[in-house]
């Protein structure tokens, strides 16, 4: 009687084992099955995460700023003019040999060529100023500002104007008159200021006094 009861409790706790490990084991494999879409998500997403940062590195180095999807080259624009916006600029148009294409975000359809390469300006504003019109968009939207004036004139119009203001640029009058505009502005305005600075030891910068002095 004995043995049969220690066998029965030998087979109950045996089955009681047995349900504890397949228990156990069932719920591993439930979790397992849980977080298996969660961790697949996560690869997925580092996964696109680095892709886009190798490719807007590679973008850098030949478009002179990382190109994002969706929002193009508009988060180096903010960062840029958080800072020195000037030097910022500078900084990218010397490590593409003075010229580079901006591109916007996609649903905005914007490029535009930046350069301070002098062929490319003489090119474009002399050599070739007429392959590339400024259109009737461009001149209607500024037409209040700037009227129909060299600035706003295109082809025959633009040449007419360029020879007028030319010839003005070029006449003894108007030298005389911009001589003395400029001494003025030297003796009256930027020479104090550059002598308070000796007086008082302090650095100064000459980029903001000039545009200080002659604006």
């Amino acid at each position: 009687m004995t043995n049969l009861s220690t066998t029965t409790n030998l087979i109950s706790s045996s089955s009681s084992s047995s349900s504890f490990r397949e228990l156990v084991t069932g719920n591993f494999l439930v979790r397992d099955l849980l977080f298996l879409p969660e961790i697949q998500m996560v690869e997925i997403f580092l996964a696109i995460v680095v892709f886009l940062i190798i490719h807007s590195l590679r973008q850098r180095k030949r478009q002179g700023l990382p190109n994002w999807p969706f929002v193009g080259m508009l988060p180096s624009l903010i960062f840029g003019l958080r800072s020195d916006m000037y030097e910022w600029i500078s900084n990218v148009l010397r490590r593409q040999n003075g010229t580079f294409t901006f591109s916007g975000p996609w649903f905005t359809n914007l490029k535009c060529v930046v350069t301070s390469d002098p062929r490319n300006l003489e090119y474009l504003l002399k050599t070739n100023f007429s392959n590339f019109p400024k259109g009737e968009y461009f001149r209607n939207t500024v037409r209040d500002l700037l009227g129909d004036g060299i600035f706003n004139a295109d082809d025959k119009i633009w040449q007419r104007q360029r020879k007028t203001a030319s010839l003005e640029f070029h006449s003894a009058k108007f030298r005389q008159m911009t001589t003395e505009s400029l001494l003025e502005l030297v003796h009256g305005r930027l020479l104090p200021v550059l002598d308070d600075a000796v007086n008082q030891s302090v650095p100064i910068d000459l980029q903001d006094s000039s545009l200080e002095t002659y604006i």
